[in-house]
């Protein structure tokens, strides 16, 4: 009998239902409530293997919620990369079962570059203290403070992925 493979552990771990509860980028622009780069988390699926997974995850266009299915390939240990508004890398910094830093650099059709960050939970709201690690990691990248932007606020989108 042919058994399934395990996930790797890391893929195990960030697998499931997760809400995108803040962001920020150096570009306050690109988090506009209509940017595309403002993404509505809803769910990390990995691929046994762990060398893909799919992104389930609503951008807002005039207001109206988009649904998007994104495949990620395995560049490194935590990093994938994906076309979406042109080509995307991305990685998971895994804090705690029910919460996720996210690195994405974008270059877009036009060649420009945009740097964002994003705080993850498995709820719609994160504590003090994972609130100050987000802080933290986008200092680190050069994002001041005030280019943080509370986008759990304006997730209107569907819950239910149909």
């Amino acid at each position: 009998m042919l058994e399934e493979p395990l996930l790797d552990e890391y893929c195990s771990e960030i697998s499931g239902t997760w809400y995108t509860i803040y962001e920020a980028s150096a570009n306050i622009e690109v988090l506009s409530e209509n940017s595309p780069l403002r993404g509505y988390f809803r769910l990390i699926k990995c691929h046994p293997d762990g060398e893909t997974l799919l992104v389930i995850f609503y951008t807002k266009e005039n207001g109206t919620c988009q649904l998007y299915n994104k495949q990620g390939q395995r560049i490194d240990e935590n990093g994938y990369t994906t076309n979406y508004e042109g080509k995307v890398d991305f990685s998971f910094i895994q804090q705690a079962k029910d919460f996720l830093l996210i690195h994405a650099i974008n270059k877009n059709e036009e060649g420009n570059v945009f740097e964002v960050v994003g705080a993850l939970a498995r709820e719609k709201d994160i504590s003090e203290e994972n609130y100050q690690a987000f802080l933290e990691f986008a200092v680190e990248n050069g994002i001041p403070k005030e280019n943080i932007v509370k986008v759990i606020d304006t997730d209107t989108c569907p819950e239910t992925l149909t």
